[in-house]
């Protein structure tokens, strides 16, 4: 394996730009100039080697993207990633794409657990009385 041919991607590649303080990930991937996907395990890391169609650019969320798809999920560097990311930047991504699985998966990661929730009682909504027809057995 020539490493000079292979270009970092995924979790790697946003380790290295967002320079991440973070265990690394059990799997590196790299995109090839040439070849067929490749996969070579070892007994702590498993480095993947995908063919340059599978290239995800240079942007932070296709990157997101690309890790979530191929590499799984690891939390400790989706968590650093967010709190260095500016929203504006995932917000123009999952605007791209908002119907995409894993742009999907990024708002959920991100811009839920920001956004306010109505209180909960008991587990459930808080009822209107525009919810309860007459006569119902709610208040």
């Amino acid at each position: 394996m020539d490493k000079a041919k292979l270009r970092i991607t995924g979790y790697g590649k946003l380790q290295e730009f967002y320079n991440l303080d973070v265990l690394p990930h059990y799997c590196v991937s790299y995109i090839a100039m040439k070849g067929e996907r490749r996969t070579i395990v070892e007994p702590l890391l498993t480095t993947e080697i995908y063919p340059l169609r599978y290239e995800p650019g240079d942007l932070p969320g296709a990157l997101i993207e690309f890790a979530l798809k191929y590499e799984g999920v690891n939390l400790e560097i989706l968590y650093s990633i967010f709190q260095k990311m500016e929203e504006k930047e995932i917000c123009r991504h999952i605007l791209a794409s908002p119907l995409g699985i894993y742009t999907r998966k990024i708002w959920f990661q991100r811009i839920r657990p920001m956004t306010a929730l109505p209180p909960r009682i008991h587990g459930r909504l808080p009822r209107t009385s525009a919810d309860n027809p007459p006569g119902s057995q709610y208040p």
